[in-house]
């Protein structure tokens, strides 16, 4: 069955105002949901930059929360898009676009609005997990080269107690081998 209007008040049906009501609840918790993402992620990004790694744990936890949550509302979001689809006459799975599109005003502008916005913050997301990834790779290629000049101009004890430098050590593999 399709949206209904009202011809003497232009509205639309009570069910279906019932389901499209429920499907942009939906819609705003998810875009809330995914600017608490957006928010973990550049919490992550700053306490990179700031060399604040021992925080890098706990706001790690804090992003797979929020992602978690933004799992379960996404389903929440899928059920109510599939019974304001079936109320306006199109299969489950249908696209917000093509939803949009098949309902009168208010309810097109407020999803085609949700569906710009929803594409916004993906893309913020996705731009900022991209710089997280970069960030940390670079500042882990950096630890690495760190400890690894550490440990070849330090000399470390053998079993013996004797000091030995890098040198030493590679010299004596050498001959091992």
């Amino acid at each position: 069955m399709a949206v209904q209007m009202d011809s003497d008040r232009g509205d639309v049906d009570r069910s279906d105002v019932a389901s499209l009501t429920g499907l942009a609840t939906a819609l705003w918790d998810v875009r809330d949901a995914m600017g608490d993402v957006l928010f973990k992620l550049a919490t992550e990004r700053l306490i990179v930059t700031a060399g604040e790694v021992r925080w890098l744990s706990a706001a790690n936890r804090a992003l797979e929360d929020s992602l978690a949550h933004l799992r379960s509302l996404e389903l929440i979001r899928a059920m109510e898009a599939d019974a304001a689809a079936s109320a306006a006459g199109l299969p489950p799975g249908a696209t917000l676009a093509a939803l949009a599109h098949q309902v009168p005003e208010p309810w097109s502008g407020m999803l085609l609005g949700h569906r710009s916005a929803l594409l916004e913050l993906a893309g913020e997301i996705a731009s900022s997990a991209d710089e997280n990834r970069r960030l940390l790779d670079a500042g882990s290629r950096q630890l690495r080269d760190t400890l690894n000049s550490i440990t070849a101009s330090t000399g470390v004890y053998d079993a013996k107690g004797v000091t030995q430098s890098a040198a030493d050590r590679l010299r004596r593999l050498d001959e091992q081998a």
